[in-house]
């Protein structure tokens, strides 16, 4: 897996640090300020951080979202920000094994509640700063837990980004994908709609050359997503002819962090950074 912070950040304790800015379009910087990908507008009050996690996981509930908790204290020895809106946020996903991007989608959920919680309750304007720590957790089918944590991050990245997608309704969604894939010579297997808060496409698709697709899956998710974000995050996946997926991509706008994977069969590099 390629993954990585788009914003600057650190997994755990999730002090501000500026960091550096995505090495592509689609964002603003104001001096030692926080990242936005999209224009910002003041938020709207914030409620109890108990009410947020239960709202974005009721939200959730078609997700592989296992559980997700609030905790006072992140832990022994876990450091932790001062009059953080989220002490600490607990999350555990259903994965089916930990071999290539068997975790991707799952995490990227668990990216997306995470977001969505810390924009409802926090008040900086930074969410970063608004949060203590983020630990993530994968179930297996049978329900045993990976041992090791599956992490979590958070960039720094501005409050209140207004994704002009963000209020379409799936169909409207499910359509321009289609015609967007159709143009670029793509068949469209599935889209499903997360709403963590606002709408965040999960896609996966068929390439009639995987390598070609596999060269450009850059490009091919700004002519599908938007140059500009139109939405808070997606997931995309791209399969051969043969019906095997060969390329995973993901990105959370509220988090700021973004995930691909390529199968090494097609010259994919296992690990990286994206950044």
């Amino acid at each position: 897996m390629i993954a990585g912070l788009i914003g600057g950040g650190v997994a755990v304790a999730l002090a501000v640090d500026s960091g550096g800015a995505p090495s592509s379009g689609g964002y603003a910087v104001s001096p030692g300020g926080p990242i936005a990908f999209v224009s910002t507008v003041s938020s709207s009050p914030p409620i109890a951080a108990s009410a947020a996690l239960h709202r974005v996981v009721d939200s959730l509930k078609r997700s592989d979202i296992v559980s997700a908790r609030i905790d006072m204290s992140a832990g022994h020895g876990v450091p932790s920000v001062e009059n953080a809106a989220v002490p600490a946020l607990y999350v555990r996903v259903k994965i089916p094994g930990t071999k290539g991007a068997d975790m991707m989608e799952a995490l990227w959920q668990a990216e997306l509640l995470t977001g969505a919680v810390v924009q409802l309750a926090g008040s900086h304007r930074s969410l970063q700063n608004d949060v203590g720590y983020i630990y993530f957790s994968g179930q297996f089918p049978d329900g045993k837990v990976f041992p090791g944590g599956l992490g979590g991050a958070m960039g720094y990245i501005a409050r209140g980004q207004q994704f002009a997608g963000s209020n379409d309704t799936d169909a409207e969604i499910r359509d321009s994908i289609d015609r967007r894939a159709s143009a670029l010579g793509l068949t469209v297997d599935n889209v499903t709609i997360f709403r963590a808060l606002g709408a965040a496409p999960a896609v996966v698709l068929t390439a009639p050359d995987i390598r070609a697709a596999a060269a450009n899956y850059e490009s091919l998710a700004e002519k599908l997503f938007g140059s500009t974000p139109r939405y808070e995050g997606y997931y995309l996946e791209i399969r051969g002819k043969d019906g095997k997926p060969y390329v995973w991509r993901s990105i959370s706008y509220l988090t700021g962090v973004g995930s691909t994977w390529i199968d090494p069969s097609i010259g994919g590099q296992g690990t990286g950074a994206d950044r």
